[in-house]
């Protein structure tokens, strides 16, 4: 081999390496003085939204909760999506307050390994209906 015919190859290696090695090594000193560099503090005026506490199911000492006919106006099943009808046995997620029939969430804990179908949560507490 003559080293004329393996020189152009190696320049044109050279050339395609050269990027790769550059972008590598401002990759590696970005990071070197990222983490060496004091932390900067967050300004207070930038809001950023925190993560909410679930809330806990209003039952009361009898795990039984309490709603109103009238809070019940215009919801449906969450499995079913039928109406709610509160002449029916009700339930409630403990996770995420979905209502269910009765019969629904039957079905979701033979189907659906008792999970709510909007939250995935397992607990579910019978619902009192009163007038008002």
């Amino acid at each position: 081999m003559n080293s004329t015919a393996t020189a152009p190859n190696m320049g044109t290696t050279m050339a395609r390496l050269l990027p790769l090695l550059l972008f590598l090594l401002v990759g590696v000193v970005l990071m070197l003085t990222r983490q060496a560099g004091p932390r900067a503090t967050r300004d207070a005026r930038t809001f950023r939204p925190r993560g909410r506490a679930r809330a806990r199911s209003a039952a009361g000492d009898d795990g039984v909760v309490t709603l109103r006919r009238r809070d019940l106006a215009g919801l449906r099943d969450a499995y079913s999506a039928e109406p709610l009808d509160p002449a029916r046995p009700l339930v409630r997620c403990s996770g995420c307050q979905a209502l269910y029939h009765a019969h629904s969430a039957s079905v979701l804990a033979r189907e659906n390994g008792g999970r709510c179908v909007t939250c995935g949560a397992t607990g579910f507490a019978a619902v009192r209906v009163l007038e008002g």
